[in-house]
Parts: C-alpha cells; sequence; structure tokens
C-alpha cells in the first residue's frame, strides 16, 4: 500500500510591520491641519510638515508643533551635555576631532558655512599646540572639553607642554593662531596651574 503523502503546511504570514506614520508624538486629539513648510527657529532650515503634529528637526534636533492652523511653535532646545577628549598629535586624532566638532557644531544650530569656519579653527588649534607645545611628539596628550549653549559652542583646549605665545609665527611666517583669531569671538590663551597651557575658545551662533 502506498504511503499516503502529508499534506503540505500552509505558510503562516508573519504581520506586517507597521510603518511608524510621521509625526513621531503621541497623538493629537485635534482633526490634522494643512500641510505647512516651516523655518527652524534654531537652524533657520526649511522644513516640509504633514499637518498637525509634533516634529524634530532633522539637522538640529529642536523640537516642534504644528497645530490645526499650521501654526508652529518651538519648545525650548535641550541642553546638550559638556564632551570631554583627551587626544595625541597625531594627525588621525586631529582629523578625528575635526569631524566630531563639525557634527557637534551642526547639531547645535550653526549653518554649514560656520560649521567649517569652527572645524578649521579647531584644526588649526590642534596643529599649534602639538607642535609649539609638544614638538609634535605624538606620545604626548592634550585635552579638549566642548560644550554647547542655546547660541554658543565653547572649546577648551588644556596641554602639559611648553608655553605658548598667543602671537607665534611660523618661520614661513605664518600665524599659527590667524584663523582662529579672524573666526572665533573669544581667542585667550593662559597658563595651567601647573604649568602648560589652557586656550579657551568661543564662538556666538549671531544671525
Amino acid at each position: 500500500k502506498a504511503a499516503t503523502p502529508e499534506p503540505t503546511p500552509k505558510p503562516v504570514s508573519a504581520p506586517a510591520a507597521q510603518p511608524i506614520a510621521q509625526p513621531v508624538a503621541k497623538p493629537i486629539e485635534t482633526p490634522p491641519g494643512p500641510a505647512a513648510t516651516v523655518t527652524c527657529q534654531t537652524c533657520a532650515t526649511q522644513l516640509d510638515t504633514q499637518g498637525a503634529g509634533a516634529y524634530v528637526c532633522p539637522r538640529c534636533l529642536a523640537t516642534f508643533s504644528i497645530g490645526s492652523d499650521g501654526a508652529a511653535s518651538f519648545l525650548p532646545r535641550p541642553k546638550f551635555v559638556p564632551v570631554q577628549l583627551s587626544l595625541t598629535p597625531a594627525p588621525e586624532c586631529v582629523d578625528g576631532l575635526y569631524a566630531f566638532v563639525g557634527s557637534l557644531a551642526q547639531k547645535a544650530g550653526f549653518p554649514r558655512d560656520r560649521v567649517m569656519a569652527i572645524q578649521g579653527v579647531v584644526k588649526e588649534t590642534a596643529n599649534a599646540i602639538g607642535e609649539l607645545a609638544y614638538a609634535n611628539n605624538p606620545q604626548c596628550v592634550y585635552h579638549v572639553s566642548m560644550a554647547v549653549a542655546d547660541s554658543s559652542i565653547s572649546i577648551t583646549f588644556s596641554d602639559t607642554g611648553k608655553k605658548i605665545d598667543p602671537a607665534a609665527v611660523s618661520p614661513a611666517g605664518k600665524e599659527y593662531f590667524g584663523i582662529t583669531r579672524r573666526t572665533m569671538d573669544a581667542f585667550k590663551i593662559t597658563q595651567g596651574p601647573r604649568g602648560g597651557n589652557v586656550v579657551s575658545l568661543v564662538k556666538e551662533n549671531k544671525p
């Protein structure tokens, strides 16, 4: 007697994943308003919305809501936690700091041209510390602290190397802190309590 083939099991359909609808927020119990384009109050980016709801600016992370009448209301931006890094004068560390500061400044709402200017300052300062304070010794370490306020970014470098003259000029006649002087709203070099240098930088995000 031939064996009766077992019935082929029917495939079980897995429930389809539900996409997260925009806006990603607590539902608002008002009828959706018309789609609108608003200007982010933090970074001035033009943002398209899909009606009433809560939104986050993808550029600076500012939070805002759209009412049923299409009016936008921005919430105070959360404070950024200060960041501290310890680095060596190695080129790869300088490049990593350059990229990190650019990301931090962008999220803080600085426009692209100012972000690139701040990156140039950080690279110039890190290279100056490496050369003037540490004679490009890759074993030495300097520290960087970065903090973002509502409309500014503060960056502080500290090292334990030789004293740095703020007006130092390279053998080729180039200022070591030329870009920094032209870009930052505040620039100061002081000596640490146990020697070394403390380079303080501030950039305001002015209109």
